[in-house]
């Protein structure tokens, strides 16, 4: 038994199945089983972790966002872009929700999801997702930061493609 799991079975036997750390062990375990490639037992402690946190937490909380967001990201890795989509999109609307159309992290959820449009070679939404983060990295970071200027370039790269 890894220390992650026997920190979830701790928890749980301590707290209960919905102490808002068993969520967190649920994490820590999908981490590991996404590093080695275990897509399907990732998915499966995301979505206990989820449901946990849906419970504790409520269903407008930063973590269910991160839940849905990472659980979008191993659907990406997987090339299931359309349930990918799906699950970056609900992040996506707790995140403004929540913190606003103008915080960082919903830039990169937007970023997140551009991306997977721009590898199902939708350039004009990945075009337009990305154009929403830039406005975000503009107004918090400033127009010469590292990334807000990466991110141009990306966005210059990308209207080459749908212009020329």
């Amino acid at each position: 038994m890894s220390y992650y799991q026997r920190t979830l079975y701790q928890s749980q036997l301590q707290y209960g199945e919905q102490a808002e750390w068993t969520a967190a062990a649920y994490n820590n375990i999908s981490s590991i089983q996404y590093v080695q490639g275990n897509y399907a037992k990732a998915l499966e402690y995301l979505q206990k972790a989820l449901e946990i946190d849906k419970v504790v937490l409520g269903v407008q909380h930063p973590h269910v966002a991160s839940n849905y967001n990472n659980i979008g990201s191993v659907y990406r890795n997987q090339g299931n872009y359309t349930q990918a989509l799906e699950y970056h999109q609900k992040a996506l609307e707790i995140q403004k929700a929540v913190l606003g159309d103008q915080h960082i992290d919903v830039a990169a959820i937007y970023n997140i999801i551009g991306g997977g449009c721009y590898a199902q070679g939708d350039y004009a939404q990945a075009l337009e997702c990305h154009q929403n983060a830039i406005e975000i990295f503009k107004t918090v970071l400033g127009e010469h930061h590292p990334d807000t200027n990466a991110l141009q370039e990306f966005i210059d790269y990308l209207n080459l493609l749908i212009y020329e």
